[in-house]
Parts: structure tokens; C-alpha cells; sequence
């Protein structure tokens, strides 16, 4: 039986240098809470993966900072 994967995106915070994270099918992810604080990150997909908690408003935060979401 598989087990259901579940994504920290905390996990990333000393990438400074990320500029593309695409997770398809990943799962789930806890949370995108985290993701804002990424310095250089420029195009995001989530494609087919769940948010946990739900919130979604990190990623309005990111699209009106210039990333591809």
C-alpha cells in the first residue's frame, strides 16, 4: 500500500537561490506559508497537490510579487 506523501515546504527556507519549484503530484504540501520568504523565486506550480491547511493567500502574495504562480 502506498503511503501519502506530505511536503515541508519549510524545508526550502536556506535556498536562497531557488528561482523554479514545480511539485506535480506531490501529495500534499503542509502548508505555503513559506514560500514568500524565498528571495529569488520567480515561477511556481503546484500542480496536482494538495494544501493542507487550506491557505492559499501566500500565493496571492507571490503573484503580486512578480512570480509566474
Amino acid at each position: 500500500m502506498l503511503q501519502a506523501v506530505l511536503l515541508d515546504l519549510a524545508d526550502l527556507a536556506g535556498m536562497a537561490e531557488l528561482h523554479d519549484l514545480r511539485i506535480i503530484d506531490g501529495g500534499a504540501v503542509k502548508s505555503t506559508q513559506p514560500l514568500p520568504e524565498l528571495p529569488n523565486l520567480s515561477w511556481l506550480r503546484l500542480n496536482g497537490t494538495r494544501i493542507v491547511d487550506g491557505d492559499t493567500a501566500p500565493l496571492a502574495l507571490l503573484a503580486g510579487k512578480g512570480v509566474r504562480v
